[in-house]
């Protein structure tokens, strides 16, 4: 079980408790399945794809860290998955 301050179910979810942020919006495409997460300050999502899952994670790092670790134990990440993580969140550029 994912522990998380709220489950988010599918794309436009996911982008309105990011604030449709420049890095989610380009990282989840408008045709695959996705479902996240948010704890906190951060939010964690998931694709299924024909390799994966697949995932990101933004926001700050101690509930990132911890979302990606809960989604790990909870099965939801195989072999040869992975998320993509940013090193540190970009400013926003003012562009919608």
């Amino acid at each position: 079980m994912i522990v998380a301050d709220e489950a988010l179910d599918g794309r436009d979810a996911i982008l309105a408790a990011t604030d449709r942020h420049p890095f989610v919006r380009h990282s989840l495409p408008d045709h695959e399945p996705a479902r996240g997460w948010r704890r906190a300050a951060a939010v964690c999502w998931l694709l299924t794809v024909e390799h994966g899952p697949i995932g990101g994670v933004i926001g700050a790092a101690a509930p990132a860290i911890d979302l990606v670790g809960a989604v790990a134990a909870a099965g939801r990440v195989v072999p040869g998955g992975g998320f993509t993580c940013p090193v540190r969140t970009p400013r926003r550029s003012g562009r919608p």
